[in-house]
């Protein structure tokens, strides 16, 4: 089988009444991925004593954005996303932290996107979220805009799915005895070596993959102080 790189899947992420049900689906598997995020959330280059703007990519109901900030008292985190019903959920579930969280709304698959965001960040954090846009040449496009509003020091954090780009190593993802039976494995042009290759030449100085279990990965990019 083939990548699909449609935008966003044929998820309907404008509909109030979709996102709710999708969340609600979503958010039982939020146990099993808290330690993950947690792990995402420590990796942040920061101390507790410093101030530090954070950005979350595609931060739908605000996961990742609350381990930052409980992991990061001084931190203050813009959650980006370009779905607003999915906002107006993360404004509810994060309103404990008021003003320490900024929302904004902006579409990856388009250019200048990232301007809407303000900046500079001292971290971008990600989860789940950048393989939705339509290929992987945007992937590597979000790539040089996330850079450009990263401090020099500053770092990437991608925890994303990393789908193998051989069908020999697709076969033996699918004999993972603990995947479910409903996900299934996509062979693409969007593998770990490639996205490395693209963080690269996005201008970043130190990229690895800092932990990976088949097809979720995590991904760490730093920008030259």
């Amino acid at each position: 089988m083939g990548a699909d790189f449609r935008p966003n899947g044929t998820h309907d992420w404008h509909s109030a009444t979709y996102v709710s049900e999708w969340i609600e689906g979503d958010a039982t598997r939020d146990v099993d991925r808290r330690p993950m995020l947690r792990r995402l959330a420590g990796l942040i280059p920061a101390t507790h004593a410093r101030p530090i703007r954070v950005l979350d990519v595609g931060g739908g109901y605000g996961a990742v954005s609350a381990e930052v900030l409980e992991r990061w008292p001084a931190a203050h985190v813009t959650l980006h996303d370009y779905s607003q019903a999915m906002v107006s959920v993360a404004a509810e579930r994060l309103g404990r932290y008021g003003t320490r969280v900024t929302y904004r709304l902006a579409d990856m698959n388009e250019r200048g996107w990232a301007d809407r965001l303000g900046g500079p960040f001292d971290a971008v954090v990600s989860a789940l979220a950048i393989h939705n846009v339509a290929g992987p040449e945007l992937v590597e496009r979000v790539y040089h805009d996330i850079f450009g509003v990263l401090r020099p020091g500053g770092a990437l954090l991608n925890m994303d799915l990393l789908f193998p780009a051989s069908d020999g190593l697709a076969e033996l993802y699918r004999r993972d005895p603990t995947r479910h039976y409903n996900w299934d494995v996509r062979v693409t042009p969007a593998d770990v070596d490639s996205h490395l290759r693209w963080l690269r030449r996005a201008g970043f100085s130190e990229v690895d993959c800092v932990w990976k279990d088949l097809e979720l990965g995590l991904l760490w990019a730093s920008r030259a102080a």
